[in-house]
């Protein structure tokens, strides 16, 4: 028995780490059966658009306020108060997504929330949640434009997590130098 306990003690300090992986995918992608022709319950994330922005995407716990220069600005939501630790920098409205574009700053992109597409998520945190995507352009004197599909996606089972994705896409037929593009710059406030 003694022999046994230890060959299962080394096998587990072996592969300890790929059973944990293992868990943790478990836990974080579920594993809640499916009956064909079932249809899973509808998402409790709900989406607002506020004429001139900004967009809100509201969970029982947190708000998500996208706004037209792309910024999240993350809200907790605790006895009826929006609380949050960004603390933009003054003047200026804070930019979702900068890049340089030729060798060119590019940060006053924006974003027609207007024409936002909302759409059900359906990605590895949950088979519940909603999506929206936006649409804006870039461009450098002289360097060209560039079309940017800004993502944002809540999840039922992450209610307190926005995911923020970007997509680049070059629409001419000139080659462009995309040199760098930063997403979500915050700024938190230790107070």
């Amino acid at each position: 028995m003694k022999r046994h306990c230890t060959f299962l003690a080394g096998r587990l300090a072996r592969f300890g780490p790929l059973v944990l992986l293992v868990l943790a995918l478990h836990a974080i992608m579920g594993c809640e059966p499916s009956t064909p022709g079932e249809r899973p319950m509808a998402s409790s994330v709900a989406v607002t658009l506020n004429p001139g922005g900004p967009l809100v995407m509201k969970t029982a716990t947190t708000e998500f306020d996208l706004l037209p220069s792309g910024y999240v600005k993350a809200f907790l939501l605790q006895g009826g108060k929006r609380l949050t630790l960004d603390e933009p920098r003054a003047g200026a409205a804070e930019p979702g997504v900068s890049m340089t574009l030729g060798g060119k700053e590019v940060s006053d992109i924006s974003f027609h929330l207007d024409s936002a597409k909302i759409t059900d998520a359906h990605g590895k945190l949950g088979s519940r949640g909603k999506r929206v995507e936006v649409m804006g352009r870039a461009s450098a004197d002289g360097q060209g434009q560039v079309e940017v599909t800004l993502a944002v996606e809540v999840y039922d089972d992450f209610p307190n997590l926005a995911l923020v994705s970007v997509a680049c896409k070059n629409p001419g037929t000139a080659d462009l130098t995309l040199n760098k593009v930063v997403i979500q710059s915050h700024r938190l406030s230790a107070a």
